[in-house]
């Protein structure tokens, strides 16, 4: 039966002074619960306790639930240095070295302890000994941040549904590069660390001087805290669907919000509900707890109207209106169904929906539903003025300056991924859609444009993606486009410059960097990037079942200018392409931004970015000619007639990978260096055009055999 260690933490005086994490980190509760357990604790008890954190070091990263905070006002405090070195060792002249320290404290907004939820299956005497320990925390943070906790054992089932009532952010562990905070979890070996730090201080004080050992251990975890998203449907009188013009968007969230605000007001009073509904009076801190209010058009097939029949409320996690009091001010809301007309008009409700399928086609969801394009279903306001453009400059002048607004609505809305493309017009980019001209928007906006916009990330993106400053009224609401991810990708070098006789060290590195990077919390690494069995053994099926590499020359000046990784279903026709494998290589390939080369250095790669059709790799071609050198995958004849043999292999390389059968030309034969076998140029010639990339041979995953289209 699967179990929760569900621990509670509340520091005495709302106020938290630690640096570095909010919420305060496993690992620093880790360190807080050792600090507090060894005080006193009898000698005969020190294998028990190893045992007891050696348990909770084994578990995977906890949920933290914490209350939202705010910045105090920040304080200076003059301490010593300790280099009493500087002043000949005197202790009396200490004060001539006191070194300033600034402390800005986080304030507790809401009354609420701080949750760390650990799960396990079935029951074993540590977690009873944890339990019994954590009455012994004294604080959490720095010396001043005084606090008590307690702990208990109890069905998940049971800790999850006090989460749920939770009304403060819950920060759940997430997959490497998902985004978010990265908070330390204890590690194996945390308790040992810690333990041995202390020693070596205490012996070195003895001494007359301080000396810490190593760095304590512990394992970093990216966390993330979504925000509550409530889905209501639009429901009329007889409980079916009322739908709402698209156009109108903007006046059916002043509606909705107005009315929500209302209801609110009479429990949370004025200055609160200005602030985290309305939006007027926020400071910069402030605006990241405000409601937004977002109608969803109907979208997700061709001849879909675009009609608004349900709305989505976002809680930012940080907002300090609870969920329930949210939820509860929205189902109270009656909205005219003409956004024009009279309150005493026809009116339709908000219910709450059951069916949130419809948030997939706005890519939320998770990772699963992410996208590199992105497209506006409501057109985005953005800060350039409307003038038109006559002439060829005049044009190319506005489209940088529209341009530049895309980038800066990107920016105040919080996404700070690298863009590869831009389209911005005034036409919608459905079939059903509106033109911008149609879309009623309120008059503070005169002077700024409406535009649908087009976007490609360097790397995909999970939903809602809204974007202008029209964001908190329905306006710049975008859906993603397909699974627009490539299936190759280019990541160019900004430094060292590398000879290209060191491609395939080169190669080897980024295969290791890979695999770095995907590996999961257990240090598992998917076939995709190890090629191997998860129990450590080769594959067996005869395929190339995982990523290419080639260390890339493109300008054949002799240095290496990118990395080109490339999925194996684009180059062996015979693997097939499952939607999990195609996001994990897309999230994994795109996170690369430094890989450490041994002999060749550190090289640091700019954002990844897809091959363009007109590349020498991809372009469609009859003729296709070695660009490094092919290593055949048998040996066997090579020694009576190594051309024919190599043409034979080619053949053979061809036909497995399910490429059309090529006429061969042996362009050049040379013994390998190891003298086992040759080394080969070649050129192809097929009777249709093939599109690449062509990586065929042996060591074809490490950048040989590589072919490039002829002119």
């Amino acid at each position: 039966m699967s179990q929760a260690l569900l621990i509670t933490v509340r520091l005495l005086d709302g106020r938290y002074h630690g640096v570095g994490d909010w919420p305060p980190s496993p690992f620093r509760l880790f360190q807080a619960l050792v600090c507090g357990a060894l005080l006193g604790e009898p000698r005969e008890r020190a294998g028990e306790l190893v045992e007891a954190f050696g348990w909770l070091e084994s578990l995977k990263p906890p949920v933290v639930a914490a209350p939202s905070t705010r910045r105090g006002r920040a304080f200076n405090v003059f301490v010593p240095n300790n280099d009493l070195d500087t002043v000949g060792g005197d202790p009396s002249r200490i004060a001539k070295i006191r070194a300033t320290k600034r402390i800005e404290p986080l304030l507790i907004t809401a009354d609420l302890p701080i949750y760390y939820l650990w799960e396990f299956e079935g029951s074993n005497e540590q977690s009873a000994t944890i339990v019994n320990l954590f009455e012994r925390l004294y604080r959490l943070g720095r010396a001043v941040d005084f606090a008590f906790a307690n702990a208990q054992v109890i069905p998940s089932l049971e800790a999850w549904r006090q989460l749920e009532e939770y009304s403060g952010a819950i920060h759940r562990p997430t997959g490497a590069g998902t985004g978010g905070a990265r908070l330390r979890c204890p590690a194996r070996g945390s308790f040992r660390s810690l333990r041995q730090r202390y020693q070596a201080l205490m012996t070195s004080q003895q001494d007359g001087y301080v000396m810490l050992a190593n760095p304590p251990r512990f394992r970093l975890h990216t966390y993330g805290a979504p925000a509550h998203r409530l889905l209501f449907d639009i429901a009329n009188d007889n409980g079916a669907y009322q739908s709402m013009a698209v156009t109108g968007i903007a006046r059916l969230v002043e509606q909705v919000r107005d009315l929500m605000a209302e209801t609110l007001r009479r429990s949370f009073g004025d200055d609160m509900i200005e602030k985290s509904v309305i939006g007027r009076g926020a400071g910069e801190s402030e605006k990241a707890m405000r409601l937004r209010i977002l109608p969803l058009p109907s979208i997700g097939f061709e001849h879909a109207d675009h009609a608004i029949r349900r709305v989505l409320i976002e809680v930012p996690p940080d907002c300090p209106i609870p969920v329930r009091e949210v939820e509860w001010a929205a189902g109270s809301v009656y909205l005219a169904t003409d956004v024009s007309a009279p309150a005493d008009h026809d009116q339709a409700q908000m219910v709450r929906a059951t069916d949130r399928g419809m948030l997939r086609h706005y890519g939320i969801g998770g990772s699963s539903v992410a996208a590199r394009v992105w497209r506006t279903v409501t057109p985005a306001v953005l800060s350039t003025g409307s003038g038109h453009a006559d002439t060829g400059n005049e044009r190319i002048e506005r489209e940088a300056i529209t341009g530049h607004a895309v980038r800066q609505a990107l920016r105040h809305a919080g996404i700070g991924t690298e863009v590869e493309a831009l389209r911005v017009q005034r036409e919608p980019f459905e079939r059903r859609g509106e033109r911008v001209e149609r879309f009623t928007v309120p008059a503070r906006f005169a002077g700024r444009v409406l535009r649908h916009v087009e976007i490609t990330f360097s790397k995909a993106h999970s939903g809602p993606v809204i974007i202008g400053d029209g964001r908190y009224l329905g306006l710049g609401l975008m859906q993603p486009v397909g699974d627009a991810s490539p299936d190759i990708l280019s990541l160019p070098i900004d430094g060292p410059k590398i000879s290209r006789t060191d491609a395939f060290l080169v190669a080897r590195a980024v295969r290791r960097a890979l695999m770095a990077r995907s590996q999961d919390h257990s240090g598992n690494v998917p076939r995709l990037f190890s090629g191997h069995e998860p129990d450590g053994s080769p594959l067996r099926s005869g395929r190339h079942e995982h990523v290419f590499i080639v260390a890339d020359d493109s300008d054949d000046d002799g240095y290496i200018d990118r990395i080109v990784i490339a999925a194996p279903w684009c180059c062996d026709h015979a693997v097939s392409r499952s939607p999990a494998a195609h996001r994990q290589f897309d999230r994994v390939v795109t996170e690369l931004t430094v890989v450490r080369a041994g002999g060749a250095g550190v090289i640091r790669l700019r954002p990844a970015t897809s091959l363009t059709e007109e590349d020498t790799l991809l372009r469609p071609s009859r003729i296709w000619e070695s660009r490094t050198p092919y290593y055949p995958t048998r040996l066997s004849g090579l020694r009576k007639d190594a051309r024919t043999s190599s043409m034979l292999d080619l053949v053979k390389e061809c036909n497995r990978r399910e490429f059309p059968r090529p006429n061969v030309d042996i362009l050049s034969v040379a013994a390998h260096r190891t003298g086992k076998g040759v080394v080969i140029r070649a050129r192809l010639q097929f009777e249709v055009s093939v599109t690449g990339p062509l990586f065929l041979g042996y060591d074809s995953h490490y950048g040989s055999g590589v072919f490039s289209a002829a002119e």
